[in-house]
């Protein structure tokens, strides 16, 4: 049994849990808190979390439980893992986290991992891969994504229905449509975008002339031509 001095109640509790003044990890159900990983880890397994706070010294290796909103899980070094649904977003950045087989309802935040590799999960909102070591991207993405900094990021298989932000990446492939804008300066590996960009594309810098280049060599030359007359003049 739970003991008053590890539950708390919180009558009015909401969605968007407030800050509040509690130390360590604790996860938020029904309007009752559960502090530490004990405790969290006492409840069944078909417990539907509110929220989740997981801190940086928290042991748990994997998370098992749905979570209706927020789980945050930044600068944990032990949960590798996600197999819960999460609706809200979840804040993973700096953290040891390796994989999620589950889809996110809201934003996802992967800045700074050095084990997670490959995106195989929709994502209702935006995803922040800024300095991490993504390789791939296979679902979709219903918001924007930021790669800038990725030295692994190979290939975007998945639909993004916001911008892109690849500056400074290594992203190699494009091979679903773009909503919004495509930010590609200073890429040096892109090849040719097999996919529509709903918005504008931003490579204009003088380190990229070698990618129109290789962009536009294979359909037209003389239009690679009028393009970087339009570039050197504008």
């Amino acid at each position: 049994m739970n003991s008053e001095e590890d539950i708390k109640l919180f009558p009015e509790y909401n969605q968007q849990f407030p800050e509040t003044s509690i130390q360590g990890s604790y996860a938020v159900s029904n309007g009752q808190v559960y502090i530490g990983d004990e405790q969290i880890l006492s409840c069944p397994l078909d417990t539907v979390f509110d929220y989740v706070k997981l801190d940086e010294n928290s042991k748990i290796t994997e998370w098992n439980y749905d979570v209706l909103g927020n789980l945050d899980i930044s600068k944990t070094k032990e949960l590798s893992i996600i197999n819960g649904k999460i609706g809200g977003d979840i804040d993973a950045s700096y953290s040891g986290i390796e994989k999620i087989n589950q889809n996110i309802g809201g934003n996802l935040n992967i800045s700074h991992t050095k084990y997670f590799k490959y995106l195989t999960v929709e994502v209702g909102g935006n995803v922040n891969a800024f300095k991490s070591r993504l390789k791939k991207i296979t679902k979709d993405i219903g918001g924007d994504l930021d790669i800038r900094r990725t030295k692994f990021f190979k290939s975007l298989d998945g639909k993004v229905g916001g911008n892109v932000d690849a500056r400074r990446s290594n992203i190699k492939h494009i091979n679903q449509n773009i909503g919004g804008d495509l930010n590609i300066r200073r890429t040096k590996k892109l090849g040719k975008i097999n996919a529509k960009v709903g918005g504008k594309i931003y490579a204009y810098c003088v380190e990229d002339y070698l990618f129109f280049l290789r962009l536009f060599l294979g359909t037209s030359l003389v239009l690679y031509c009028i393009y970087l007359i339009i570039l050197i003049f504008t």
